[in-house]
């Protein structure tokens, strides 16, 4: 199914660019929530890669939209996203990421106290980010 072009961000399974497709108009059911976690299921090379949407967006087929369980931010989100993406190596060479797959993944968050650390992966992206923006503006 053919959609208009328009200013909405339209998320497909790509291996570059945050999975940006294009621009599309779509009908406001059919409109992701900002703040989620995209898995691609397939694609030009990117099955298995994770990205972070921070503004509303469309998605076609080819991409899993994850919702937090959790009071979720955009550094903790990013920690996900980084543990998520390694799976790119078991989804690769024509290796579809499926449901029953995606059910089966287990990732290893850091913990404290028996529960998942937020506020730790939240200050390490923190950092990292805070270190690669000290180190472009030296370059």
């Amino acid at each position: 199914d053919s959609l208009a072009k328009g200013n909405l961000p339209l998320i497909s399974a790509r291996k570059f660019g945050n999975g940006l497709k294009g621009f599309v108009e779509t009908e406001p059911r059919k409109i992701k929530s900002s703040n989620v976690i995209t898995w691609n299921k397939d694609g030009d090379g990117g099955a298995g890669l994770a990205y972070y949407q921070e503004f509303k967006f469309a998605v076609d087929s080819h991409v899993f939209v994850l919702y937090a369980k959790f009071p979720a931010n955009k550094y903790n989100q990013l920690f996900i996203v980084t543990l998520l993406s390694k799976y790119k190596e078991v989804f690769n060479h024509g290796r579809a990421n499926s449901l029953s797959r995606y059910k089966a993944g287990k990732i290893m968050l850091p913990s404290k106290d028996g529960l998942p650390d937020f506020v730790f992966m939240e200050q390490y992206m923190k950092r990292l980010e805070n270190r690669i923006i000290k180190n472009w503006r030296l370059n």
